[in-house]
């Protein structure tokens, strides 16, 4: 019985060390900084750093007018600020989607997310 005990520990050990790098995955990653998104997607536009607010039938909207030369050329959002929506973890993912001013769909970047992703020896990049 006692060779069986040691087998299973044995066995409990080099699981948790073969795991343990996984463990991390599940950690949650810093959310991203919408700005440095927008900056990165819009590179010579400009944008105010308070979001514009309309009501819309009883709901509040936040959004960024992106603007080139005075002129709007993109509109962006957080989804978190419309409907959480639950991925598989139970958490929201919030993503900034943007949009042109004719409403073609331009960008969507994951600001936020928290996965239980399990990578083994694999960076969460």
């Amino acid at each position: 019985m006692s060779q069986v005990c040691n087998f299973l520990i044995r066995v409990c050990c080099l699981a948790w060390l073969f795991w343990a790098p996984a463990i991390h995955a599940l950690n949650v990653s810093p959310a991203k900084d919408p700005n440095q998104v927008l900056q990165a997607l819009f590179p010579q536009a400009q944008w105010s750093d308070k979001r514009e607010e309309t009501d819309q039938q009883g709901k509040l909207l936040k959004f960024w007018q992106i603007q080139q030369q005075g002129n709007p050329i993109a509109y962006a959002f957080e989804t978190n600020d419309i409907r959480k929506i639950p991925a598989y973890s139970g958490e929201p993912v919030n993503m900034l989607v943007a949009f042109s001013p004719t409403g073609e769909f331009l960008h969507a970047v994951v600001l936020e997310h928290h996965e239980p992703i399990l990578l083994v020896g694999i960076p969460e990049q």
